[in-house]
């Protein structure tokens, strides 16, 4: 059993997109930008939470889960800090 079967069909194609464009969440990106998404990504959820509480549609449960899964991504990102030994 692989670790993407625990996840359904959606979550599945959110997590790929999210790895293609930003690698593993162990492949380290620069702190700004990590914190700068992690931002977007709360925004996202905090909407898609008010949004399903309003109206449980199939449409704001697949948002909410798309909140969820990358929060959760950007979360557990790796983060690469500034040195001040790093050539410039």
């Amino acid at each position: 059993m692989t670790y993407d079967t625990f996840y359904s069909e959606m979550e599945n194609k959110i997590l790929l997109a999210l790895r293609k464009e930003f690698g593993n969440i162990h492949d380290r990106l620069d702190e700004e930008l990590v914190m700068t998404k992690i931002k977007l990504a709360k925004a996202l959820y905090e909407q898609a939470v008010e949004d399903y509480r309003i109206n449980q549609s199939a449409k704001n449960y697949n948002t909410l889960i798309v909140g969820m899964i990358t929060l959760q991504y950007w979360n557990q990102k790796g983060v690469r800090l500034f040195s001040l030994t790093e050539d410039f």
